[in-house]
């Protein structure tokens, strides 16, 4: 039987373009003082918490936020995969949200579906890869996006994956499944596996540590 998949996954710290409220979409915008103070921060929440594997995006903000919270893990390397970053926003990349206002986007945006199912074929990937293990409980921390987050959560709340059968959601009560993450945010799923799928319970989203 495959391990337990205890599943955290991070928004990345606050940048410049953050503050100011630029779209950054792929650009590769650093943290800002206030986003590594952040990840500091967020360390300290994680310091006691097993972490198996470390998982992040490509984008520099993601890398670096990811490097930052697990310092106190020694040894453990960082994971990247393309399919994490951010949802691509075209001509819209660098300019400031109150500037595009409430206009249609361009046709060079990344659509939320195309980035749902790449979120959700890197989930897919690093579920797969586990069916073989023996632990009991595989710990892994995941930095990523606020469009990857709410693309993920925009699946859990219809329930199932249309796009991978072998994916099944649960919330648990009590649990808020919106749109959007702060910077830092901490959402927790849990997967196990029975019958050929996995279901993921979710525990948390959003919030400000490790629950």
């Amino acid at each position: 039987m495959p391990p337990d998949i205890r599943l955290y996954i991070v928004r990345h710290g606050k940048t410049e373009y953050n503050v100011k409220d630029i779209i950054q979409g792929q650009l590769d915008i650093p943290l800002n003082s206030l986003g590594r103070s952040q990840a500091e921060e967020s360390s300290e929440k994680f310091r006691n918490i097993i972490i198996d594997e470390l998982w992040s995006s490509d984008l520099s903000r993601a890398k670096e936020t990811a490097k930052i919270i697990s310092q106190y893990h020694v040894g453990l390397p960082l994971q990247v995969d393309a399919r994490l970053k951010e949802r691509g926003m075209g001509s819209w990349q660098g300019k400031p949200n109150e500037e595009v206002g409430m206009s249609s986007e361009p046709d060079d945006v990344e659509s939320y579906q195309a980035t749902t199912h790449r979120t959700i074929a890197w989930l897919h990937d690093l579920l797969s890869a586990h069916i073989s293990a023996t632990e009991s409980v595989r710990s892994v921390v995941v930095v990523t996006h606020e469009d990857c987050i709410t693309s993920l959560a925009q699946c859990i709340r219809s329930g199932s994956s249309d796009i991978d059968q072998s994916l099944l959601f649960d919330v648990k009560e009590g649990i808020g499944m919106e749109d959007g993450c702060p910077n830092l945010g901490v959402s927790k799923i849990e997967f196990s596996y029975d019958d050929l799928k996995w279901k993921g319970t979710v525990f948390a989203w959003s919030e400000v540590g490790p629950v």
